[in-house]
């Protein structure tokens, strides 16, 4: 069953936010993958309503649109040259199937930025289930430009939450590349939490690392809610703490890496 309308069903979404699944399917694939992806969407997945194109971009709730792309000209699968960088417990085998793929199932979601938690969750549910519908084939994430074999998919995007906190590091990617004599580091990925993405700029090599570490920082901040400070010298800055940090796993990693009398706190 789709969504029941509701009172406020006449107003558009106050911030809304993208983000584009797919799977890559391969040749002799069984039955019509657009009416067993919205199935799984309507028949489990109440809170998001399957849509049309046109009606995608004046949503007033969580929806998706699916589509079947046949023709992969500007849709290609990741090379297998390039599955050594942005692949995510994706097999060799995995990535020399789907260079033999023709057709794409994609799923664009989109939601207000206020509830990218929850539709976030879902969304990652809704590929699991299809992919594995599909013998356990890849999914890949279009903001991140990576692609998940199916066990790392479900364990990061699906699993890995703690109750309603995601871990920033398994919904984003950082891309480092020289410009001029220093190295200049930029997330992917932030789009789907309503957010830009994050930048750093003018350091070495040598911690690109640290710097990594540093983007990851900030978007679990700003993934968990937390807000620019007001503090006087600092408005608009934010704080940096790592103590703060509600997701378990992270927070503890962090800690247990920082040097002697460190704080674990700066402005950013």
């Amino acid at each position: 069953m789709e969504r029941e309308k509701t009172g406020n069903d006449n107003r558009q979404l106050v911030h809304p936010t993208l983000s584009q699944f797919a799977i890559y399917l391969l040749p002799g694939y069984e039955g019509d993958p657009l009416s067993y992806a919205k199935n799984v969407v309507r028949d489990n997945f109440r809170d998001i309503r399957v849509v049309g194109r046109p009606e995608l971009y004046k949503a007033t709730v969580p929806c998706v649109h699916i589509r079947l792309l046949k023709d992969l000209k500007t849709y290609r699968p990741p090379s297998q040259e390039s599955m050594k960088y942005f692949g995510r417990g994706v097999s060799r085998t995995e990535t020399e199937l789907i260079q033999g793929s023709q057709q794409a199932l994609v799923l664009d979601f989109v939601y207000d930025a206020f509830d990218h938690r929850d539709i976030l969750r879902q969304s990652a549910d809704i590929m699991a289930q299809i992919s594995a519908h599909y013998k356990n084939l890849p999914v890949w994430d279009e903001q991140t430009r990576l692609l998940f074999g199916q066990g790392e998919w479900t364990a990061k995007l699906v699993k890995g939450w703690q109750e309603n906190i995601p871990n920033i590091e398994s919904h984003i990617t950082i891309h480092a590349y020289e410009k001029g004599k220093y190295v200049r580091a930029v997330s992917l990925g932030m789009e789907k939490f309503g957010l830009p993405d994050l930048a750093v700029n003018g350091f070495q090599w040598s911690i690109s690392s640290q710097m990594g570490t540093l983007l990851y920082l900030v978007g679990q901040h700003v993934a968990e809610g937390r807000l620019p400070s007001d503090r006087p010298g600092h408005q608009g800055e934010m704080e940096i703490d790592v103590s703060a940090i509600r997701l378990d796993a992270m927070r503890n990693e962090v800690k247990n890496s920082l040097i002697e009398k460190a704080t674990g706190q700066l402005f950013w």
